[in-house]
């Protein structure tokens, strides 16, 4: 998605005749994206998880998997800008950042409207762009945090489970 946004910013910077063509190449990676999510948050609807011996050990690691099923969806669903669940959208809010806006929607209505005016779209457009960068640094940072975390704490639990 990065190389994405840099290849339209690119374009848009140039003010060639490329400009249509990087944007209808961004709004197709657009529909991948979110076509692999929501194929994803179907998965992870569908996912059972399966019975173990040891019942407290259990109950940690489904407490701790769906705190990041619920996290992964709200994130996910905040990219593709679907909604999540009433009760997972609470969660997002505390952990997404306090502004309200979906840059990623920001990006994919400037780059839909507007088309008769191209000056004034392409620096809306590039605004827009500006702002979707530190998003998408954001997000990667959050969840390679998130795996880290989980991964702690996996460790933590099975050393707890093998005293």
């Amino acid at each position: 998605m990065k190389e994405s946004v840099a290849e339209l910013q690119s374009a848009i910077r140039r003010r060639q005749g490329g400009m249509e063509g990087e944007t209808r190449r961004y709004l197709k990676s657009r529909k991948t994206v979110i076509k692999a999510i929501q194929k994803v948050l179907k998965g992870m609807e569908n996912k059972k998880s399966t019975s173990s011996n040891n019942v407290e050990t259990l109950s940690m690691l489904k407490e701790a998997e769906s705190a990041v099923v619920k996290v992964l969806e709200c994130l996910l669903a905040f990219i593709s800008q679907t909604s999540s669940k009433p009760s997972s959208w609470s969660l997002f809010k505390r952990v997404a950042s306090a502004s309200s806006e979906n840059e990623f929607a920001d990006v994919d209505a400037s780059l839909k409207t507007n088309k008769s005016n191209i000056n004034k779209s392409s620096e809306e457009i590039q605004l827009h762009l500006k702002n979707l960068q530190p998003c998408i640094q954001d997000l990667e940072e959050g969840v390679e945090n998130l795996f880290r975390r989980l991964i702690k704490t996996r460790v933590s639990i099975l050393n707890i489970h093998n005293l």
